[in-house]
């Protein structure tokens, strides 16, 4: 975990012990609380939702996912590679600064959303 200047970041790494990397099951966890105003999504909905909307090349966007979170909701958008080996999910809460993201393997997907259900659930 690193904190710098307010600026809080919670990244976890998990890998399978096969070689090489490139190949094996993995998964990245990023978990911040930014500095600054909590989003409204009243307000900044349309534009989260847009900037999701756009998947990095060979990835196209699997859908929206919604959790509860401590002082309301949070939406996760996801996308992911055209054989579905890999995945990227981008989440914003609302009323919170809390953010998170994952990149890896599907094969991680639900121990994600278990992670971020119990943090997002934190006041």
């Amino acid at each position: 975990m690193s904190k710098i200047e307010g600026f809080i970041t919670l990244a976890i790494e998990r890998r399978e012990a096969t070689f090489p990397v490139l190949h094996s099951r993995y998964g990245i966890i990023v978990d911040s609380r930014l500095p600054g105003r909590p989003t409204e999504f009243s307000t900044d909905y349309e534009k989260i939702a847009r900037a999701n909307g756009q998947t990095a090349n060979g990835y196209r966007a699997l859908g929206v996912h919604e959790i509860s979170a401590a002082k309301g909701i949070g939406y996760c958008w996801e996308s992911g590679n055209a054989d579905q080996s890999r995945l990227y999910i981008s989440c914003s809460f609302d009323k919170v600064t809390l953010g998170a993201s994952y990149s890896g393997s599907t094969a991680y997907r639900e121990e994600f959303y278990k992670v971020i259900s119990q943090i997002s659930t934190t006041p």
